[in-house]
This record gives structure tokens, C-alpha cells and sequence, in this order.
């Protein structure tokens, strides 16, 4: 089991290598790719994609593309308005989001993250990732947290 894991891990970093080998240094900024289960969080200047199921809170400064199929179930609820922003309690697909002074947090299952900005990621649970500096590792219950430097 642990031998999967390892060669998984491995062959997301590679991949997360080449897609960042073809991106190489971005004019809109580094970039952080993310793969686990928990909560990712981002505070700061996007433009991001997440992919999974769960909710998705953002603030109100945040331009969201939702995805096509956005409920998990038929429901006729799309989101609740609080009073910093907006919930999408069924997401289950690609969202992209952009703008900033982002405040985002998405909790859920089989969550995939591609950050490009700059900005604060806090990524809370079991995964991994890899940015564009080089560094790789895995998410912690506690919280795992990566600056993101935009490239100016």
C-alpha cells in the first residue's frame, strides 16, 4: 500500500513537472497544483480552478465560472447568500474563479487545485502538491501553508 502511494505521488509530481515546464516562468504569477481530500483556502489575487465535490464559500470581490453540472443531486438550490459572500453547498465538477482580494474556501472530496496569483494557500487534510518553485509535499490535518509570489 504504502509502495502505491509512493509511485502515485510520484507520477503526480512528474506531471506537475511537466505542466509546469510547459508554463515555465508565468507572467501571471507562480503556480501551486494541489490534489487531496480536506480544505484548500486562498486568500489573495487569482485566477484559480478547483475540481471536486464539496462547498464553495467566496467572497463577494470573486468572478466564479461554475461548473455545467453544478448540483450532485437534482436540486433546485444554486446558493445561499451570507453577508461577505455567496455558498455553493453541491459543487461537483470545475469551478474557475478570479478577482481580487479573494477570500475562497472549498471543503470536500477528490478536490484538485491549480493556483496561479498571488496570494495565501492554506490546504488542510490528506493530499499533495507541487509548485513552481520546485517544492512538493503533503497536505497535514493542521494545515499546510504556501505563499505564492506573482512574477511582475
Amino acid at each position: 500500500m504504502k509502495r502505491k502511494y509512493i509511485l502515485i505521488m510520484l507520477a503526480f509530481i512528474a506531471a506537475c513537472w511537466l505542466i509546469n515546464e510547459q508554463t515555465g516562468n508565468c507572467e501571471d504569477g507562480d503556480i501551486l497544483i494541489a490534489k487531496g481530500n480536506g480544505v484548500i483556502t486562498f486568500m489573495g489575487n487569482g485566477p484559480l480552478s478547483i475540481t471536486g465535490e464539496g462547498s464553495l464559500v467566496v467572497n463577494k470581490n470573486a468572478s466564479v465560472t461554475l461548473p455545467e453540472n453544478l448540483f450532485i443531486k437534482d436540486e433546485t438550490e444554486q446558493y445561499i447568500r451570507q453577508n461577505a459572500g455567496v455558498v455553493y453547498p453541491h459543487i461537483n465538477g470545475k469551478t474557475l474563479i478570479d478577482g481580487e482580494d479573494l477570500e475562497i474556501s472549498f471543503a470536500g472530496a477528490n478536490i484538485g487545485a491549480r493556483v496561479n496569483g498571488d496570494g495565501t494557500v492554506v490546504l488542510k487534510g490528506y493530499g499533495i502538491y507541487f509548485d513552481s518553485a520546485g517544492n512538493a509535499g503533503r497536505w497535514s490535518a493542521e494545515g499546510t501553508t504556501i505563499a505564492i509570489k506573482a512574477v511582475k
